[in-house]
């Protein structure tokens, strides 16, 4: 017999760019319109999120864009299921 409560899906997602590209905004957005923040700072370093998004439980890792952060970013590779990387167009 099947189980009635199947397992919710999770998802690992490590969100990388360059400083003020709306990494965190993306992040931001995605989240249930009562966890939102009104105003965003700079990450520092990284910040870990998580949240529901249709039915799916993620955690995300928002690394800072800043120059001398960028060498943390190959650290969270491994541990997650995919990767968004934020570039601005000119």
């Amino acid at each position: 017999m099947g189980n009635a409560f199947p397992k919710k899906m999770k998802a690992q997602i490590l969100c990388v760019g360059l400083d003020n590209s709306g990494k965190s905004t993306i992040i931001n957005t995605l989240k249930p319109t009562k966890e939102q923040l009104k105003e965003l700072n700079p990450t520092v370093g990284f910040q870990a999120e998580q949240f529901t998004f249709n039915s799916i439980l993620f955690t995300v890792f928002d690394m800072s864009g800043q120059n001398r952060y960028r060498s943390l970013w190959e650290y969270y590779f491994d541990v997650c299921f995919g990767s968004h990387n934020c570039k601005k167009n000119f």
